[in-house]
C-alpha cells in the first residue's frame, strides 16, 4: 500500500500507502486484499489516508474519516483491529524493516516529490469478487504512477508480491464475510460519498499484523506541490 508504512515479522512488515491505498494486482480470479498468513518480514511503500484526521505531519490533509467507512472497516475489515487506518496501497510487501536506511528514505522521497498533490474523490463502491468490497478512488493515475514508479527503483518488492497481474489502485471497506454483510456495508458507506480530499503526502508504516493499535509511521514524504 502506498501510503509507505512498514511491518515486519515482530513489527509488521513495511507497507506504502497513498492518499490512503492501492489496489492489488488482479489475477485469473480476484483474490481478497489481505496480507499473507505467515509474518516474515516484509515491507511496503507509502499510504495516504483521506479518510481519517490528519496527524501532521503524516499523510493528506484530509477530512475526518466518514462514520460508516469506520464503522464497516472496524467490523469487516481484518487490518483495522491491527490499528492501521483506511488507506489506499502504493507498495506492500515493501522491505524489512532491517533494511529501512537513508538510502531507502531519500529514494522514497524523491519518488515522492516527482509526483504533484492531487484532490482525491472516493464516489463509487467496487468488489474483487464476492469477497472484497472497496471505494474506488479517483483519479487513479497517480496511484498507478507511483507505484509503477516504487516498483521499478525496488524491484525486489513488486506489487502484493507478483500475486496479481493488474494494479488496481482501492480502499477496502471489509472482506471475507457473507456477501450479504458486506453487501449492506456498501449500501452504507454509498450514502456519505463522495468523499473528497487533497492528497499532499505518502507514508511509509509498520506494525504486527495482530489485533491491538500497534502500526505506527516510519517516515513521511510530501508530494509536489500545487501551482499557486
Amino acid at each position: 500500500m502506498v501510503w509507505p508504512r512498514v511491518e515486519r515479522a515482530d513489527h509488521g512488515p513495511a507497507r506504502a500507502w497513498c492518499a490512503r491505498n492501492g489496489k492489488p494486482r488482479r489475477p485469473a480470479e480476484a483474490a481478497p486484499d489481505k496480507p499473507p498468513r505467515h509474518r516474515n518480514p516484509v515491507a511496503g511503500p507509502a499510504r495516504i489516508d483521506p479518510c481519517k484526521p490528519p496527524t501532521p505531519p503524516s499523510s493528506s490533509r484530509s477530512p475526518p474519516q466518514k462514520p460508516a467507512v469506520a464503522t464497516h472497516r472496524t467490523a469487516l475489515d481484518r487490518a483495522a483491529s491491527w490499528g492501521v487506518p483506511a488507506h489506499i496501497t502504493l507498495l506492500w510487501p515493501f522491505l524489512p524493516p532491517s533494511q529501512i536506511n537513508q538510502e531507502v528514505l531519500t529514494a522514497l522521497g524523491r519518488i515522492a516529490a516527482q509526483e504533484r498533490a492531487f484532490t482525491l474523490t472516493l464516489d463509487r463502491i467496487d468488489w474483487f469478487g464476492d469477497t472484497v468490497v472497496w471505494l474506488a478512488p479517483a483519479p487513479a493515475r497517480p496511484f498507478l504512477t507511483l507505484t509503477t514508479a516504487l516498483t521499478a527503483r525496488f524491484p525486489q518488492a513488486p506489487p502484493y508480491g507478483g500475486a496479481f497481474t493488474e494494479t488496481i489502485p482501492h480502499l477496502t471497506i471489509g472482506h471475507d464475510h457473507p456477501r450479504t454483510t458486506l453487501q449492506a456495508a456498501a449500501t452504507a458507506v454509498t450514502r456519505h460519498l463522495p468523499i473528497t480530499t487533497t492528497v499532499t503526502t505518502i507514508s511509509l508504516i509498520a506494525g504486527a499484523r495482530e489485533p491491538g493499535d500497534n502500526w505506527h509511521t516510519i517516515a513521511d514524504f510530501p508530494l509536489a506541490p500545487l501551482p499557486r
